[in-house]
């Protein structure tokens, strides 16, 4: 009898520890900077940058202040990943200082993100074994794991015409057995979406520039060639939160809508 006990509470606790694992942590940073987290997996894409413009959230120096010291919810980055290098995306000098003070984490990214960082930091080739290049092309592709997390980086062009020459990367990041995706600032053309058919990946979680769920254009490429479950929407004007949370709410009433640093949503 006493070994049933026994048996009993260790499947109890085994289950426990497998229901702790699948829980993933979405935290909101700034703009289109998250975390996502799920055990001791963590990773942050377009997480580092200054202020920028008046109508971008940046990091606050609180957050940055715990990344450069690893203290929760910061403590295991693995993965450093950046969309592009505009400066509410990314900033160069944060980025370099991170990856000399971190003993996790590793950056994969374009060329033309690391050759930005290269310009303000000597010491770049010193820490190559913190840094993956990733070569951007019309039809870039490229999926493969890093610490035990699946990734897939994909060429999304980025919005408008001036910025033709801007290298915008999507990932799909697999955590905790879920699927996230994050897009950075691409254009409404249906080329590289229908290209890449992200729907076969079946995504769990969309996190997505707002325009994305409040344009018509936006919306049929979210439910034609996204087809996700549950969406997110960042890039959020301080000053144009409630406006859009509620545009937003007319067509994905169940969408998420981060607007303030720190702000978690929690998926299984």
């Amino acid at each position: 009898m006493k070994l049933l006990f026994f048996l009993i509470a260790l499947l109890s606790l085994v289950n426990t520890v497998s229901s702790e694992s699948n829980v993933v942590t979405v935290t909101y940073i700034a703009n289109e900077g998250i975390l996502i987290q799920s055990g001791n997996q963590q990773v942050l894409i377009d997480a580092l940058h200054k202020p920028y413009l008046p109508e971008y959230l940046a990091t606050p120096q609180k957050n940055l202040d715990a990344m450069m010291a690893s203290r929760p919810p910061f403590e295991d980055i693995e993965l450093l990943l950046v969309s592009h290098i505009h400066g509410d995306h990314f900033n160069a000098e944060l980025v370099a200082q991170y990856l000399q003070v971190s003993k996790t984490a590793k950056l994969f990214a374009t060329l033309q993100a690391q050759s930005e960082i290269a310009k303000i930091f000597s010491g770049l080739a010193n820490i190559s074994d913190k840094t993956q290049v990733i070569r951007y092309h019309a039809e870039m592709d490229t999926s493969f794991s890093a610490t035990g997390i699946q990734v897939r980086m994909v060429r999304i062009a980025h919005g408008g015409a001036r910025w033709s020459g801007m290298q915008n990367v999507g990932h799909i990041v697999e955590v905790g057995g879920l699927k996230f995706l994050h897009i950075g600032d691409p254009s409404y053309g249906q080329k590289d979406f229908e290209r890449l058919q992200l729907f076969k990946d079946k995504i769990d979680v969309a996190i997505l520039p707002f325009w994305f769920l409040t344009a018509a254009k936006g919306r049929e490429i979210i439910n034609k060639l996204i087809k996700p479950v549950y969406l997110v929407a960042v890039h959020v004007p301080p000053k144009e939160v409630h406006s859009i949370t509620r545009e937003i709410a007319k067509h994905y009433p169940e969408a998420v809508v981060f607007s303030k640093p720190n702000e978690k949503q929690i998926y299984k």
